[in-house]
């Protein structure tokens, strides 16, 4: 086997919309407001400091403050003299200090310039996008009277609060191969042939069981119905709250014929009116009063101060409107083919005394299924302090994501990415992307951690068994033809956008042709990849039969979840093996979403305060993870590659872009990574690298040691002050 540098980072309808503004006049900077206001202002308070000789902070006035606003570097650096001008940190004490009116002209001409900087650049946006998924569904509807929900298509990133902003309908040969299948199986509804299918009719009853052991026979399948650890009242489940074990679901059936079907729900709330609230809240409060006096009974201080707490917090209850409740609401998520979707939500107005039947309608397919009912308010998440929830999206691209998630959202690309430009030529696969959710995600919150050279997401894979068949299943004769006409109306279509776009670039002014570039950059990257899995069509792929290999499993599913990771670290192992791909990303859970191998919810976990039992319920996962970790290690250690193990030419980067911080409070700081292999690369090991809290090297460090040890030429990386001291 020859031996190779590899590296793992824990039709017919496919339509486009463009727009372009044709003529657009050029950005005109205020260059009478940049000479008489903000020029007098810097050479009387700034110059001495930030001048071209000696310059505080490495920041030069003459490099640094172009009057520029359209460039994002520079606009970012205005930004900041805003920032420190109305904070009055600058002049420094000691200085010659401006006058308040002064500062607010300035601070006025600076932000003027920004705000119509930016008001030009989204005016003169240019869109080459896809139709996102409702309006591909309504257009089919439309077209061939066809009611399709496109479930296999990824999930629409929103961008700005919205899922059909062009800037985040980008387009993949992946997402092209995608909506081919879906036009073939909307074109198979729209020619029916057989009669139709008998009525069927299924009563679950959630009160029968609250694990996944229970199971009930349903035309000869024995179907999961989980009640939950909620208790039973009046023959009816009560649901306080969302919690990962208080869901009701029924699962593991599929249905014998595809087709619309008739969801049918009896419910009923109980609200609380504030003096129960009220009451509540005191209750729960004097038994965390007494719980601290029982645990320190000679710290009367610490007692004090809490029973002023209490007294604080019973006056928010009494006085707060959030806590005048309406209906509770219930969502109901269906799972087909291990892909789960939210097709309902409602509001459960019935009283108590008097339930009532909610009906809807869903369609399903004949592929395994399941429905969840769950409590659809969730409090924490929705007071989370949601801009400090990035990490996952910046943790190999070291982007400084400034405005997540509004239309200022900018990714770079990611380290793996630039390992699988010079290593992809080489494979089947050029890189490979898992993850727990498939498809993109969305600004801030993405499913993936790879992204492309122009910063858009590359879609991850959660279905062991499209893994599988993608990676090793080999295609017929026919599929290999169907491919490769794919892969020419791919081409047509890609060939005809460029053409169209470059008859526009006369007509466009600068802004705009610069913005077109970028799109006919991306659109011929696009090209590229397609011409490279055409190269691959002929060429067998690998043969690995399925033997023990649990292809089922699903990563929503506390039960499956253990052997969920573990198959596809598995097929990960084997995609290396049979050198299929050289660089896999596999994101396991989010920071704000992950589960342990029983279920447990991290996020709430993590939110520990110190409790004793919260954090060892946090060391029980990541003992679960680290053992999930330590068996693919062994699978590369057993493994001869030339003539060294597999894991010695095999990096693996583990851990999260965020940290439970002091007391259990999220950081993107101080993150805790396990570096693994690549001894025969040149990394050391048997050893614990701690950096200052205060004055650490960024992660872009290490991120650049990895991509110089894949054989990249490069000394860059984002913010990287060289590579990371210790570990070569």
């Amino acid at each position: 086997m020859k031996s190779s540098p590899r590296s793992l980072q824990v039709v017919a309808m496919v339509l486009w919309a463009s727009s372009l503004s044709a003529a657009d006049p050029d950005f005109t900077s205020d260059d009478d407001g940049y000479r008489k206001i903000i020029v007098p202002f810097f050479r009387a308070f700034c110059i001495g400091c930030h001048g071209a000789e000696d310059a505080e902070g490495d920041f030069r006035i003459i490099e640094d403050l172009k009057n520029d606003f359209l460039d994002r570097s520079t606009k970012s650096h205005w930004g900041e003299v805003v920032n420190v001008l109305n904070s009055h940190e600058i002049p420094p004490e000691g200085e010659k200090q401006p006058r308040t009116t002064q500062v607010g002209r300035v601070v006025d001409c600076i932000t003027q310039q920004m705000a119509r900087a930016e008001l030009f650049r989204r005016d003169t946006a240019i869109v080459l996008r896809r139709l996102n998924r409702d309006e591909y569904q309504n257009t089919m509807r439309d077209l061939l009277y066809v009611d399709y929900k496109p479930l296999e298509l990824p999930q629409d990133p929103p961008a700005a609060g919205f899922d059909n902003n062009g800037r985040a309908l980008t387009i993949s040969p992946l997402h092209l191969e995608l909506y081919y299948n879906a036009a073939r199986k909307i074109l198979d509804k729209a020619i029916v042939t057989h009669a139709k299918p008998p009525m069927l009719r299924w009563r679950f009853e959630p009160e029968s069981g609250n694990s996944d052991s229970n199971r009930v026979v349903y035309a000869g399948q024995r179907v999961i119905v989980n009640g939950g650890i909620d208790k039973v009242e009046n023959g009816m489940k009560v649901m306080r709250h969302f919690q990962w074990n208080r869901k009701i679901n029924a699962r593991d059936f599929a249905l014998p014929h595809a087709g619309e079907y008739v969801v049918r729900i009896r419910a009923a709330g109980r609200v609380p009116n504030r003096d129960r609230v009220v009451a509540s809240a005191k209750h729960y409060m004097e038994l965390r009063l007494q719980d601290q006096i029982k645990k320190r009974p000679n710290d009367t201080r610490h007692h004090e101060g809490l029973r002023r707490q209490n007294a604080e917090a019973l006056d928010h209850f009494n006085k707060d409107r959030m806590y005048d409740y309406g209906s509770p609401r219930l969502r109901v998520v269906q799972n087909l083919g291990g892909q789960p979707k939210v097709i309902q939500e409602m509001d459960v107005d019935a009283k108590i005394d008097s339930p009532k039947i909610y009906e809807f309608r869903a369609n399903f397919t004949t592929l395994k299924c399941g429905i969840t009912l769950e409590y659809a308010y969730d409090i924490a998440k929705v007071l989370e302090n949601f801009w400090m929830q990035s990490g996952d999206d910046t943790w190999l691209t070291g982007a400084d994501l400034t405005a997540v998630p509004v239309s200022d959202y900018s990714n770079t690309v990611s380290a793996d990415q630039i390992a699988s430009i010079m290593h992809g030529k080489q494979t089947r696969v050029p890189s490979l992307q898992l993850s727990n959710g498939s498809g993109t995600g969305s600004a801030g919150h993405s499913h993936t951690l790879s992204f492309d050279r122009s910063g858009t997401p590359l879609p991850a894979e959660n279905s062991p068994r499209r893994l599988f068949d993608r990676l090793f299943v080999p295609d017929s004769a026919t599929d290999r033809a169907a491919t490769l006409r794919r892969y020419a109306e791919t081409k047509s279509v890609l060939d005809s956008v460029l053409a169209e776009a470059r008859g526009l670039q006369a007509k466009l002014g600068t802004n705009d042709r610069k913005k077109l570039d970028e799109y006919l950059n991306s659109v011929r990257e696009t090209e590229q990849r397609v011409g490279r899995l055409e190269e691959w069509v002929d060429v067998p792929k690998p043969e690995v039969p399925p033997t023990d290999l649990e292809l089922s499993m699903q990563p929503g599913s506390a039960h499956d979840r253990p052997m969920w990771i573990d198959v596809m670290m598995e097929l990960s192992y084997l995609a290396f093996l049979t050198d299929t791909t050289r660089v896999i990303t596999f994101e396991w859970s989010r920071e704000v979403g992950g589960y342990g191998g029983g279920g447990e919810n991290h996020h709430e976990l993590s939110h520990h305060g110190g409790d004793a039992q919260m954090l060892a319920g946090l060391a029980r996962i990541d003992r679960f993870h680290i053992e999930r970790l330590a068996r693919f290690i062994d699978f590369l250690k057993k493994t001869r590659d030339g003539e060294k193990r597999m894991i010695d030419n095999t990096m693996i980067m583990f851990g999260s872009g965020m940290s439970s911080g002091d007391g259990g409070g999220h950081s993107p700081k101080n993150l805790p990574l396990l570096v693994a292999g690549g001894q025969a690369l040149g990394l050391k090991h048997g050893q614990h690298l701690a950096f200052d809290r205060d004055n650490h090297p960024p992660l872009a460090n290490l991120l650049l040691t990895m991509i110089q040890k894949m054989g990249v030429e490069t000394d860059k990386f984002q913010d990287a002050t060289g590579t990371l001291d210790g570990l070569v």
